[in-house]
């Protein structure tokens, strides 16, 4: 029987199909080195290509959404099967990657001070004048209690709040005078970036919206006043003591 050359692609495209421990030890084709090196070689592919698919975990029918997002269609030449899952792996690798990569970035927004002034106004001019439990006769959730560095004001109420800064949390709304109003968001979320006290002055001016926020330890406190410089003074507590 003549030597098959090892370009042939029926038999390669037999070494393919080949599994672990197939064929008959007496067939002369399993004895001819070069024959034995590249089905070696093949099998190595195979596992390394297992390898890697039984790290990747992918969705049902992600496969097939990305090649149809893709605009893929199956090419009619013969494709190496080890070539074909090689390359479901690596579409596979990359849309593990990539799911990963979108997880990572959507988890946490990186907040500062300027985008949490930001999205206090924008949610302070978004609210209309709700009516809460009266501060005086219901007390709040212990776990989002008025800050000591505002003041108390007669008929303040308290309600809950849903998404600001992504937590839920507690607004308490304070009247004032003269027109002017205050609240004062509470949620749970600790930022380095914020001092552990109202600045005496807002650091954020829009539109006669004056805001500012600060820590206190895992609390943060945002104060947004509709009114002038001088209201929003009137909203916090004297420092020191009161004469």
């Amino acid at each position: 029987m003549d030597k098959q050359p090892l370009n042939d692609e029926r038999v390669i495209e037999a070494l393919e199909v080949c599994r672990p421990g197939d064929g008959d030890p007496s067939d002369p084709v399993l004895a001819d080195p070069d024959l034995v090196e590249l089905r070696r070689r093949i099998q190595g592919t195979d596992d390394e290509i297992a390898a890697v698919m039984q790290d990747v975990p992918i969705p049902d029918g992600l496969a097939e959404r990305l090649i149809e997002r893709l605009g893929m269609r199956p090419q009619p030449r013969r494709v190496s099967r080890r070539w074909a899952i090689a390359g479901g792996s690596l579409l596979a690798v990359a849309a593990g990657l990539l799911i990963a990569a979108w997880i990572g970035i959507n988890r946490e927004t990186p907040y500062n001070e300027s985008i949490v002034l930001a999205e206090a106004i924008e949610l302070f001019n978004s609210e209309q004048e709700a009516k809460g439990l009266l501060l005086s006769e219901n007390r709040p959730p212990a776990s989002y209690p008025f800050s000591r560095d505002v003041l108390h004001v007669p008929g303040t109420r308290w309600r809950k709040i849903e998404g600001f800064l992504g937590r839920s949390g507690i607004a308490y709304d304070l009247p004032g005078q003269g027109g002017s109003f205050a609240r004062l968001y509470v949620v749970d979320r600790k930022l380095s970036c914020l001092s552990g006290v109202p600045p005496r002055n807002a650091r954020r001016n829009t539109g006669g919206v004056l805001t500012s926020a600060w820590q206190d330890g895992d609390l943060l406190y945002v104060l947004v006043v509709r009114g002038g410089p001088r209201s929003y003074h009137g909203f916090l507590a004297p420092l020191g003591p009161v004469a």
